[in-house]
């Protein structure tokens, strides 16, 4: 588990590290309020896209990993990890109301957008809203160890529908400079994989797409 999921950290906190806002305000209250807010639905997206893309049981993982069992183990906490960062997401999003109580508004620093992409983000905001609930209430079942596993197991092939919500959410809202960085390239290639993944497994074309 260790072997993927803490080198995995490191590189998607790494590459987060290196877009930091070099400008006056990154050290303000509202710049480090942004980049924490970025960081931590970074990892969120990051983490739950590995732990769809290991859904597949990926043959050539078993050998490094020591065996399907280490996968298993390494896709539970890549999940486990990216409900904890989504829920320090959701809490530092909702501390603006407080920021701006002690420090005032946002400045202008604060990118504007206009048009169709406006649009789409404030899409984007209300839908991660709505499936970041849902992913709580998920992990409130999955902690009642008095829910049956039977029912559980039928619940949680709901998932790939939760993750393609929570990708359009993170591809909408991630700032447009990541996309000419190498953040954006790595952005773009774990939601597209985990975007395959969640496509196969809802349409019944992968039988091995989703590790009970």
């Amino acid at each position: 588990m260790i072997r993927i999921i803490l080198p995995f950290i490191i590189l998607v906190s790494g590459l987060w590290a290196w877009n930091l806002a070099a400008g006056p305000e990154a050290g303000s209250p509202w710049g480090v309020y942004n980049q924490s807010l970025l960081l931590s639905g970074w990892l969120a997206i990051a983490l739950m896209s590995l732990a769809m893309m290991l859904a597949l049981r990926p043959a050539w993982l078993e050998r490094p990993l020591g065996g399907l069992d280490k996968i298993y183990h390494t896709h539970k906490w890549a999940g486990i990890l990216a409900v904890v960062f989504a829920a320090a997401h959701w809490l530092i999003e909702t501390g603006d109301d407080v920021i701006e109580s002690i420090f005032g508004e946002a400045g202008e620093h604060e990118p504007h957008y206009s048009g169709f992409i406006d649009t789409m983000r404030d899409a984007a905001e209300d839908i991660g809203e709505f499936a970041i609930y849902l992913l709580f209430a998920m992990l409130l079942i999955t902690l009642w160890r008095k829910f049956p596993y039977k029912y559980w197991r039928y619940l949680h092939r709901v998932m790939p529908a939760l993750y393609l919500l929570l990708a359009f959410h993170a591809a909408w809202l991630a700032p447009l400079q990541w996309w000419r960085q190498p953040i954006g390239m790595l952005l773009a290639v774990l939601l597209l994989g985990g975007s395959i993944v969640s496509g196969l497994s809802l349409a019944g074309a992968h039988s091995s797409v989703a590790i009970p």
